[in-house]
């Protein structure tokens, strides 16, 4: 059965799919439309009383006790979000938003409601997949749950269908394969987040991308249960107690050890963190990350590596959303940066090395190579302005 939600949020806004009757009853004064974007600009407390208002308008309306309840979760009104989200599957029992809800509510890493469960919250997830294929918050919650469990054939399908039902947008996809594509050989590529991991990992596993690279996320370094996956998977080592109970984080420890295995030589494979994580004490700049070997030191560059992975980046497409229509998640519709923008930190960073090394001629260059590619990526203007203006008023005032 497919979800209620229509395969764009405008869409959404609208009175279409719904019965006639509703559609006739519905007030010019609706408040859904209002709510809906109050919520996608990450202003999610002012969304709850403008969808309680909604709700109040259309009772009989799934979709918006949903949405409710996804605003209440995200402001840790715990009870409020479970009544909503219960009330929408008592009038559409299949309803996979309200489904994500509950999955999200039930997650104890995501929650601090009391009755949080991880075997409610997989339930649910699996729920709102069933439902509606479109459901790319659960595909999300499935595959770091299939990981746990190492369930390798619905790791697959998780990927497969944020790929196919564009949840991954097209731009994401292409710096997926890109970042792969310039990785050396048998990397552990290091990522830090949802967009910079899972276009990636989607990239390796669906279209078979450089599958000697292992991709990491630093986040889930933190769960005791995935640097043992890495260990048992791949052979990767982990610290020991001592180190680790000393370190900040897990995740510290462990890229803490790698790190230092790394620089002498004995990890047995490259350690790439990519330049969307934290930066290394000490790494090789050389393209979407640094490279962490015996050779790095805190400013080392590896220019024709940059230049590789650049010109590979110049004869791709990169336009189109960063962020599908059907993601209902505030903070990547107000926060995501487009990866475009991504790969032109990279020329940024390297403009600001050859300035370190009294190449100014060179950063003009490379300063004009990102406007173009910028602009070829239809980025607009004001967010071009917010990355290079910068890197423009230094090289005005230091022409020479």
């Amino acid at each position: 059965m497919r979800s209620p939600f229509p395969a764009t949020l405008l869409v959404l806004l609208s009175a279409a799919g719904r019965p006639a009757a509703a559609r006739a009853q519905q007030s010019p004064a609706d408040t859904l439309p209002a709510a809906i974007t109050t919520f996608l600009a990450n202003r999610v407390e002012a969304s709850v009383p403008l969808f309680s208002v909604a709700v109040r308008q259309q009772p009989a309306d799934p979709d918006r006790h949903a949405w409710l309840a996804d605003a209440a979760r995200r402001t840790a009104r715990w009870s409020l979000a479970a009544s909503e989200a219960r009330r929408a599957l008592a009038l559409s029992p299949c309803h996979a938003f309200a489904h994500e809800v509950l999955a999200g509510l039930y997650a104890p890493q995501y929650s601090g409601w009391e009755q949080a469960n991880a075997d409610s919250s997989w339930t649910h997830a699996l729920a709102a997949a069933g439902c509606d294929r479109r459901a790319g918050s659960a595909w999300m919650m499935l595959w770091i749950g299939a990981l746990h469990r190492r369930d390798t054939t619905l790791q697959r399908e998780a990927l497969a269908a944020l790929v196919q039902e564009g949840f991954i947008t097209a731009p994401f996809q292409i710096h997926g394969r890109w970042v792969l594509e310039t990785a050396p050989q048998r990397a552990i590529l290091v990522a830090n987040g949802d967009l910079d991991t899972y276009p990636v990992a989607a990239a390796q596993t669906v279209r078979g991308v450089r599958p000697d690279v292992i991709v990491v996320n630093r986040t889930l370094l933190n769960d005791p249960w995935y640097p043992e996956l890495l260990r048992d998977r791949h052979g990767l080592p982990l610290p020991a107690r001592a180190a680790a109970d000393s370190a900040s984080t897990p995740a510290d420890a462990i890229l803490g050890l790698w790190s230092s295995l790394a620089v002498r030589g004995r990890l047995g494979r490259p350690l790439a963190i990519l330049i969307t994580a934290p930066q290394p004490d000490v790494g090789r700049l050389a393209g979407p990350f640094w490279v962490v070997d015996s050779t790095a030191t805190e400013w080392a560059v590896d220019r024709e590596r940059i230049a590789d992975a650049l010109r590979r980046a110049d004869a791709l497409d990169w336009t189109g959303p960063a962020v599908s229509a059907l993601d209902k998640s505030p903070v990547r519709h107000a926060l995501t940066m487009h990866p475009a923008l991504w790969v032109a930190q990279l020329a940024v960073m390297d403009c600001g090395n050859r300035i370190r090394n009294g190449d100014g001629a060179g950063a003009r260059r490379q300063l004009q190579w990102t406007e173009r590619f910028l602009a070829r990526a239809r980025i607009p203007a004001e967010k071009r302005d917010e990355l290079l203006q910068p890197m423009r008023d230094w090289l005005a005032r230091n022409r020479d």
